[in-house]
């Protein structure tokens, strides 16, 4: 059995991501962002008594909405906005030159 997969394919669609994971058995998958169809594979997987976690990074919005009870036992994980402390203002100024925000790319 594989516990962690990377890069699930959710342009798939959740049908086809969904088959594609419980043939490969895999029972818990890391995703960069807890996005689009995410939310629906894990209510198919539940729909389909598949027991399935996720574990996310940022993106979870209104995931708990949408997967509903289904969602139960996903973790999503975060590191803190360190942009307001002083040992980061360097970074942070570099990045204000550049345009570049952390928080949408």
């Amino acid at each position: 059995m594989k516990h962690f997969a990377f890069g699930i394919f959710l342009a798939l669609g959740a049908s086809l991501a969904i088959n594609s994971i419980i043939r490969a058995e895999i029972r818990r998958a890391l995703l960069r962002r807890l996005l689009g169809g995410s939310r629906l594979i894990i209510r198919q997987a539940r729909s389909l008594n598949y027991n399935l976690h996720l574990i996310g990074g940022d993106g979870i919005g209104n995931f708990a909405l949408i997967a509903g009870p289904a969602g139960d036992g996903t973790l999503f994980a975060s590191t803190p906005d360190v942009a307001g402390r002083f040992a980061a203002a360097p970074l942070v100024a570099k990045f204000r030159e550049e345009a570049f925000n952390p928080h949408t790319t």
